[in-house]
């Protein structure tokens, strides 16, 4: 197979410290990580078929039990974060929202929440990767990215009751005593990195990207 170098940069990245996340660490460890699907498209953030295609794509790996991960290397602005978004959600099964700062946190940045109707009929929530001096840290990727779960609670060891699902929703294959050593680091090594942004840091959880003020001309949110 000839060889993607946005995902091997990716899949580099993923094996980092940066992101905090053990089990990001341990998925990129693996000799094929089985359980997402990497996807390098080279397209323009306003191509109008790339819903369509990635609602398809998404439904197909729900199917196999796998996340997906797509990596778009052409974008390099908020701009074309914006419209890469809007754009999405010209397929029905996309929702674009914004979501508000806590009180306190003096920031006007826009908040952008992107979602996608599973064929479980959840709304997983996507984790946007951007190397955007505004976005998180631990999210400041090599290239802009987006990260969903297709599939439904498939994770034994989370009992909370989300409404949503997203990446903790993951199957993991994994005895339960070694997922709580990883999920236990990750707060942990989380819980420094978000010291940089202390009232921020939940709100982040909550949304794909965080953007500026300047692009919200080309933001379609939906109620």
């Amino acid at each position: 197979m000839e060889a993607d170098l946005p995902v091997d940069l990716i899949i580099g990245w993923l094996k980092t410290e940066i992101t905090g996340c053990a089990f990001a660490r341990k998925f990129a460890n693996e000799p094929k990580p089985a359980t997402i699907r990497f996807l390098t498209l080279r397209v323009a953030p306003d191509n109008a078929q790339l819903g369509d295609f990635l609602h398809a794509f998404l439904t197909q790996a729900a199917g196999e039990h796998a996340a997906a991960l797509f990596i778009f290397p052409k974008l390099r602005t908020d701009e074309d974060i914006a419209g890469l978004l809007s754009t999405l959600t010209r397929n029905a099964s996309f929702k674009l929202s914004e979501r508000p700062w806590p009180s306190g946190v003096n920031r006007d940045d826009i908040l952008a929440r992107l979602e996608w109707h599973t064929p479980s009929g959840h709304r997983s929530q996507a984790l946007g990767l951007a190397p955007s001096g505004i976005m998180p840290v631990t999210r400041r990727a090599p290239f802009i990215c987006l990260f969903l779960w297709p599939g439904s609670h498939e994770n034994i060891f989370r009992s909370e009751p989300y409404p949503t699902v997203g990446v903790a929703d993951m199957k993991f294959d994994m005895k339960e005593s070694a997922y709580r050593r990883l999920w236990d680091k990750t707060i942990a090594e989380k819980a420094k990195r978000d010291a940089e942004e202390p009232n921020a840091s939940a709100s982040f959880r909550e949304v794909a990207f965080c953007l500026p003020q300047r692009v919200r001309r080309l933001l379609e949110f939906q109620s």
